[in-house]
């Protein structure tokens, strides 16, 4: 492997500096870069501190319109700085890297790994305020949207379009509307069906879902979702992040419509719910997984499973409805009555 020894990381910056023009210096520098980054925080920040995301994203601006694989290679390399590295992240926030994304997204709408690695840099932007701000200043929303559209059997690209769309709608209510008005409940849903078997895709799809119900539109969508989010949960019967954020949308469609409540039970809702309880159970952390400042916690249970079981048993019809699914007697067991 490559090793990082004394000035290499400063000769390499300075090499890109000096042929900013010459695409093939800038693709290879920002390859070497992101060998030197990979799955080392300590260098990381080494080259980040030196410049290194400046000079990345120099490279992509030279060659904005002429040269794909500078912009590929420069944002694998973003993305090596970026990897657990809460430090580089908010470095990044401070560089103006989303608009030479958003713009290399747009330019090289035929570049599969562009879209996927545009959509992953997005997603870690708009975790900070005010890099979510410059994401939707330069469009991001609409690219990832774009790039899910036209690359919906491409299930890279799905995964990394659904944690950008969970990450933007749940950084501002403001984001969260403005992605359901284009549509992007129906975007995440399509994704899901196009991709069933693969977890990634469900699980980053699920937790997109739990973003984007501020609005009707996004609550119609979703209540016509009902049947995919139960197939993701029973597909993926062992991975707790599926299950946990199927049952957060579960929950929050359940809440205080008994349309949904309906409809959630007619579909197996209960069955899913608790199996994932007696599968997943604590080991994974679905059950206790805590969310105060949600309206998914329940006061008499530990976790979002047992709050999402609880808010559709507490409908009598759509208890008997379940009889067929799952026993009565589990649904106690996994989630007592509360104390009176």
């Amino acid at each position: 492997g490559l090793i990082a020894g004394a000035g290499t990381i400063e000769a390499i910056i300075q090499s890109m500096e000096m042929h900013l023009g010459v695409a093939a210096v800038q693709q290879y520098g920002s390859w070497v870069l992101g060998q030197l980054a990979k799955g080392s925080q300590s260098i990381q920040l080494r080259i980040a501190t030196r410049d290194g995301v400046e000079v990345l994203v120099a490279a992509m601006t030279a060659h904005a319109q002429d040269s794909p694989e500078v912009q590929f290679y420069a944002m694998w390399a973003l993305l090596q700085l970026a990897e657990s590295n809460h430090e580089n992240q908010a470095l990044m926030a401070g560089a103006s890297v989303a608009g030479p994304v958003v713009h290399a997204m747009k330019t090289f709408p035929e570049w599969g790994g562009i879209q996927s690695r545009g959509a992953k840099l997005l997603a870690i932007l708009v975790i900070d305020s005010s890099s979510a701000q410059q994401v939707q200043a330069a469009g991001g929303v609409d690219a990832v949207l774009v790039a899910m559209h036209q690359r919906e059997r491409e299930a890279e690209v799905q995964a990394a379009g659904c944690e950008m769309l969970a990450s933007q709608g749940g950084a501002e209510e403001q984001f969260e509307r403005h992605i359901v008005r284009q549509g992007g409940a129906g975007f995440v849903a399509a994704a899901l069906r196009a991709h069933p078997t693969n977890p990634e895709v469900q699980h980053a799809g699920l937790k997109a879902m739990t973003c984007l119900v501020a609005t009707e539109e996004g609550v119609e969508t979703l209540l016509r979702m009902v049947p995919n989010i139960i197939a993701a949960m029973e597909g993926s019967v062992q991975h707790g992040g599926v299950q946990k954020y199927g049952a957060v949308v579960l929950g929050q469609l359940a809440q205080g419509s008994r349309r949904a409540q309906m409809e959630i039970a007619e579909s197996g809702g209960l069955k899913v719910l608790v199996t994932a309880l007696m599968e997943c159970g604590e080991s994974e952390g679905v059950a206790q997984v805590s969310a105060p400042h949600t309206p998914y916690q329940s006061p008499f249970s530990g976790g979002l499973l047992k709050c999402a079981v609880r808010r559709l048993s507490r409908e009598p019809c759509a208890l008997i409805r379940c009889e067929r699914h799952v026993p009565s007697s589990s649904v106690s067991a996994v989630c007592p009555p509360p104390p009176v």
